[in-house]
């Protein structure tokens, strides 16, 4: 769903052309200068994870990052008038 959102937005917005066009994703993006956005997305959580591992244990995302949550959760039924 992102990816065809991002599309949308690039073929109409930026580069102009319609679908009845039969321009390839691939060449709107080169147009555009952009890469696509699930790709961008991995790479940015993959540098994400990198950072949180090199922290220092004592910080607040790298325990939050490994640690197990405690307990149950509570389970709410439907709310009665």
């Amino acid at each position: 769903m992102i990816r065809s959102t991002e599309m949308s937005t690039l073929r109409m917005m930026i580069a102009g052309k319609t679908k009845g066009d039969r321009v390839r994703n691939k060449d709107i993006r080169e147009e555009c200068g952009i890469e696509d956005v699930v790709i961008f997305a991995r790479e940015r959580r993959r540098r994400w994870n990198d950072r949180v591992q090199k922290a220092e244990e004592s910080r607040l995302t790298r325990i939050a990052r490994y640690q197990r949550l405690m307990g149950t959760r509570w389970e709410r039924g439907p709310e009665e008038h």
